[in-house]
C-alpha cells in the first residue's frame, strides 16, 4: 500500500496545485452551522458539552494557522483513503477507487487517513486516533523507501526526513477529524451519535 500511495503522491497532474482542502472543510462547516438541525441539536446538549464551548469554525481557523506553520509539501492526494476504497486483486496488486476527491494537498493527509484506520473496523468513526509511534514510523519508513525508488535522493532532503513525515501525519490527523465533522454537517444528517467535537488546541501534538 505504501508503494501505491507513493506513486499517487508523486504524480504530476495538470490541475491546480493549490491546497484547497482546508478551505473546503471551512465552507462545509460554515454551511453546517446554518442548518437549523445543527442549532437545535446544540441547544439540547448538556451545558458541559464541548459543542457549547468549542466552535468548529474557530477550530478550523486554528487548524489553518497550524498547517501554514508546518509548511508541508503539497502533493497529489487521493483524499478519501478509506478501507472501502482500497482493493486488492488476486495477483496482490493494490488498486485505489473512488477518485472524485483527488486534488493537491498537504502530503500527510492520505497517510493520516490510512494510519487512523489501523486495527479498526470499517466506518468506525467515533474513535479516531493514531497507533503508537513505532507503528507510524515503520509505516512511514516504507513510504519513504518507496518515494526513494520513484525520486532518487528523496530522503536526503530535510523536508523528507522521518520526523517531518511523522509531524505531518499527526497534524493531518486533525484535518481528518475535521473532514469527518464537516462531512456529517454538510450532509445534514442526524447529529445523534456523532459524538463530541475535538478541541484541536488541546489535542495538538508538539512539533518540536
Amino acid at each position: 500500500m505504501t508503494r501505491q500511495l507513493a506513486r499517487v503522491n508523486n504524480l504530476n497532474v495538470p490541475i491546480s496545485k493549490r491546497n484547497r482542502l482546508i478551505d473546503q472543510i471551512e465552507t462545509m462547516i460554515e454551511d453546517g452551522y446554518k442548518s437549523q438541525e445543527m442549532v437545535n441539536h446544540i441547544r439540547l446538549l448538556p451545558n458541559d458539552s464541548v459543542f457549547k464551548s468549542c466552535d468548529l469554525r474557530e477550530e478550523v481557523k486554528y487548524l489553518k494557522k497550524v498547517g501554514a506553520q508546518l509548511n508541508a509539501p503539497v502533493v497529489f492526494c487521493h483524499n478519501d483513503l478509506l478501507g472501502s476504497n482500497i482493493l486488492i486483486v488476486k495477483a496482490g496488486e493494490v488498486l485505489l477507487i473512488d477518485l472524485e476527491y483527488c486534488a493537491y494537498g498537504f502530503r500527510g493527509i492520505d497517510l493520516a487517513m490510512l494510519l487512523n484506520q489501523y486495527e479498526r473496523e470499517p466506518f468506525e468513526y467515533l474513535d479516531v486516533s493514531l497507533p503508537e509511534d513505532a507503528v507510524i514510523e515503520q509505516y512511514l519508513n516504507y513510504y519513504i523507501e518507496a518515494c526513494n525508488e520513484i525520486v532518487p535522493g528523496y530522503s536526503d532532503k530535510p523536508e523528507n526526513s522521518l520526523k517531518r513525515h511523522v509531524d505531518e501525519v499527526k497534524v493531518a490527523t486533525l484535518n481528518y477529524l475535521m473532514i469527518l465533522m464537516a462531512f456529517f454537517l454538510s450532509q445534514k444528517e442526524s447529529m445523534t451519535g456523532m459524538g463530541e467535537p475535538v478541541n484541536l488546541k488541546d489535542n495538538l501534538v508538539s512539533l518540536k
